[in-house]
């Protein structure tokens, strides 16, 4: 009895989102909770670029260094848009940025716009929320033939 009550406890803290509250909370120096921020923010990336319709080779993520063990800087980019989630506590309430782009490497076409990270807690309405502001296109449906 008590196992199995550990074992949904244990679960449901594994299930549960860490980025949002870390990275509001702040992330500093901690080497264990750094590599927290990481795998997170690379799975919720991942997860919104999916949620956008990108695979594959379709997008790059990519991360920016930003001291001997701060957390880094991520940069999720396609052929169409960039999308920067910067954990720095210096500006709370701006820690996600999002631009039009002509390229994956290079210059963007619009001037970025900044939210709190409070908005990668629903990547689907987020991702909603991209296509409608970056004129992006709907991911294409898949069929079932």
């Amino acid at each position: 009895m008590l196992r199995s009550l550990c074992v949904e406890r244990i679960s449901r803290l594994q299930a549960a989102d860490v980025l949002v509250p870390l990275v509001r909370r702040g992330i500093g120096f901690d080497p264990h909770l750094v590599r927290v921020y990481k795998a997170a923010a690379r799975s919720r990336l991942r997860a919104l670029a999916h949620g956008l319709g990108f695979h594959g080779t379709a997008y790059d993520l990519r991360s920016h260094p930003a001291g001997a063990a701060a957390p880094p800087r991520f940069e999720l980019a396609t052929d169409t848009f960039r999308l920067h989630l910067d954990p720095d506590r210096m500006m709370p309430g701006r820690e996600v940025s999002y631009m039009r782009a002509e390229q994956r490497q290079g210059g963007w076409t619009s001037s970025p716009t900044r939210v709190e990270i409070g908005v990668l807690g629903d990547v689907a309405r987020f991702a909603r929320t991209l296509r409608r502001e970056l004129h992006l296109s709907a991911p294409a449906q898949t069929s079932a033939f």
